[in-house]
């Protein structure tokens, strides 16, 4: 594993807790430690710009992303509205908040 090191460096995530760092945060404390490649994709991934990515998990991240929103869609009916079971972030243009 390529990134092990970065991996092993990020701080624990809880729920229920507050978000130790932010998404601008990470980025910038990531991007000197990537490739520039894999730095440009980091960034367009976490800007929900998945098509620019090459890294197989964020396409197969994009597809399954494709396939939630269609999902959404048709629960949703002829009247587009949300259904109340599916969260607003899921239905949002973009990338959930």
């Amino acid at each position: 594993m390529e990134y092990a090191y970065l991996m092993a460096s990020l701080p624990m995530l809880a729920i229920g807790k507050d978000i130790p760092m932010s998404s601008a945060d990470f980025l910038a404390s990531s991007t000197p430690l990537l490739k520039q490649e894999d730095a440009q994709g980091l960034k367009s991934a976490m800007e929900g710009r998945f098509h620019e990515v090459k890294h197989p998990a964020a396409r197969r991240y994009a597809a399954a992303e494709v396939q939630l929103r269609d999902a959404v869609a048709r629960a949703g009916g002829q009247n587009g509205r949300r259904p109340s079971s599916i969260p607003e972030a899921v239905c949002r243009v973009g990338r959930p908040r």
